[in-house]
């Protein structure tokens, strides 16, 4: 089975409404069974991605995407895992925070450890979330599995993949990595540790992302690991 964590419907700046029926045919033409799915950071859509996720429920799952400055952000995460959402999602250089600031978080980590979901934050090469500031966060809450969304981007990349090697916690969605920083994550943290994402419609797509896993990866359990198998622990699909 392949499951693509990283993927976003609804309203991008600039650009045509990103419906989740497109989002169906892309994933019918490269062979992925399941998306995990968010709205865009620039827009509060979470009602979208709901509907889509009912709609399609066997096809698939979403991740809540809020603001950690909104009021009472931790029981609107609480609201939506009840409604069906499978995860967070946390977008610190949208929304003007810093991957560290557990004053900030707690709350929301807190749900997550208390629900058994993982949370998905972009982390590149960027001051708010480069991936060495994931270090807190993950010894703060050792039960709840932190996803470092883009694995650092390219630039950061060995950062992260040494962060998930340290932390049994720590995982890395690899969405548009070169194939060099693909390898040193399989070769150093473990195949157990990758998950598949093409960062759809902006960042890659899906054939792209799903090929590099399997040149990087000749061994089939192990490519299974990363193509979707980690997907399935860590979201419980």
């Amino acid at each position: 089975m392949i499951i693509d964590i990283n993927n976003r419907i609804g309203t991008r700046p600039l650009r045509s409404f990103r419906s989740a029926d497109l989002l169906l045919r892309e994933m019918d033409a490269a062979g992925v069974d399941r998306a995990v799915i968010s709205c865009f950071p620039t827009q509060d859509e979470n009602a979208v991605v709901l509907e889509a996720i009912h709609a399609h429920p066997d096809r698939l799952s979403g991740m809540f995407l809020i603001n950690p400055h909104q009021k009472q952000a931790e029981a609107s995460y609480r609201r939506a895992i009840e409604q069906g959402f499978c995860s967070l999602r946390l977008e610190p250089l949208a929304h003007g925070f810093s991957v560290d600031d557990l004053a900030l978080l707690s709350p929301l980590m807190q749900v997550c450890a208390a629900f058994e979901t993982p949370v998905w934050i972009y982390g590149t090469a960027d001051v708010c979330c480069a991936p060495i500031l994931f270090q807190d966060l993950a010894e703060a809450f050792p039960s709840v599995p932190v996803i470092i969304g883009y694995m650092g981007y390219n630039y950061e990349a060995s950062s992260a993949i040494s962060i998930a090697k340290r932390y049994d916690n720590i995982y890395l969605d690899p969405t548009a990595a070169m194939k060099q920083n693909l390898m040193r994550a399989v070769n150093t943290a473990g195949p157990e540790k990758l998950l598949l994402g093409s960062g759809t419609p902006v960042a890659s797509y899906f054939e792209l992302e799903i090929e590099k896993i399997r040149l990087i990866e000749s061994d089939p359990a192990r490519q299974q690991l990363m193509l979707g198998g980690n997907a399935i622990r860590l979201f419980r699909l």
